[in-house]
């Protein structure tokens, strides 16, 4: 007997790995199912964990626009550094503003759009606070750049895609300004620059793709454990079978059931098992009633004259 209502339920055990069901399942190299269905029962499934991460990547882009107010006016100047001071709190408030929306029941592919437009905002202040940057304090520059292209791809929960598109548009912004406005950096720190950006895209990404991937595996890992439970259990239904000692009637052959009550003993089967009866007379019992029918056609009826 298989459920109609079970989405998991019939089939063969290999039905996950094959055919249709393979086609649904493959994950595309952009790190997403073939099936949008599939994929959104997934992001639904890691819903708990991303907003953790949602709220960790706020507040840590929070902190990193935030440590370096202090700096400003030293590296460049009080005018420059108000102006910073307005692009910074610019950020905050959208930060705010993101997690507010977070904290909506949304769907995940509007938290994942949410979010990138977050870091899109980061991205942008960044790349201006880049701009700001002497080659005396651009290297400075560098390292934080780096640690943000490290958070975007291992901390953000967004999907592959969005992570290269922020990653590569923050690389090529810093990448420009090491070119165009720092020519006078030394070619070996320059070209060391360069390696670490590509370097930290490179890694990054490989680690982003994998891990995404990889949770994706576990996901359908569970998908098909909970088909094979669900096939198990429309095994076992099938397969009732009547255990232990059953207190039946020396007399009438009876059988007391769980709740006390008497039954017919075909009764009993049939409730407890997939057993079903049809009945008639064995040879043994047929011989006494055929001769205790012959008797009464037999024997001399009361009223009856012969």
């Amino acid at each position: 007997m298989q459920s109609k209502d079970n989405p998991y339920a019939g089939g063969d055990i290999l039905s996950a790995l094959t055919g249709e069901q393979a086609s649904q399942e493959r994950i595309s190299f952009w790190v997403r199912f073939a099936s949008q269905e599939l994929e959104n029962r997934f992001r639904e499934h890691i819903r708990h964990q991303e907003l953790r991460q949602m709220y960790a990547s706020v507040a840590g882009g929070v902190f990193v626009a935030a440590v370096f107010v202090a700096s400003d006016r030293a590296v460049v100047g009080e005018a420059a550094s108000q102006y910073l001071l307005i692009v910074r709190l610019a950020f905050l408030a959208v930060s705010c503003v993101t997690i507010l929306l977070l904290q909506r029941s949304l769907t995940a592919a509007l938290r994942s759009w949410i979010l990138f437009g977050w870091v899109l905002c980061g991205v942008a202040t960044s790349g201006i606070v880049a701009s700001t940057r002497s080659s005396e304090y651009f290297a400075g520059q560098v390292v934080v750049s780096n640690f943000i292209l490290m958070l975007v791809y291992t901390v953000v929960p967004l999907l592959v895609p969005m992570q290269v598109v922020a990653a590569l548009l923050l690389t090529a912004n810093d990448i420009w300004l090491l070119m165009t406005r720092h020519g006078d950096l030394n070619p070996v720190v320059r070209r060391a620059m360069l390696t670490v950006y590509l370097l930290t895209n490179l890694v990054g990404a490989f680690t982003s793709h994998s891990r995404n991937h990889l949770k994706r595996e576990q996901f359908l890992l569970l998908e098909r454990e909970k088909r094979l439970n669900a096939e198990l259990e429309d095994a076992l239904d099938e397969v009732r079978t009547l255990r232990g000692i059953l207190p039946i009637c020396s007399n009438c052959r009876k059988i007391c059931n769980e709740k006390g009550a008497w039954e017919p003993l075909d009764s009993y089967v049939r409730s407890h098992s997939q057993a079903e009866f049809s009945h008639g007379i064995c040879p043994d019992c047929l011989k006494p009633m055929l001769s205790e029918l012959g008797e009464d056609i037999g024997a001399p009826q009361k009223g009856v004259e012969y």
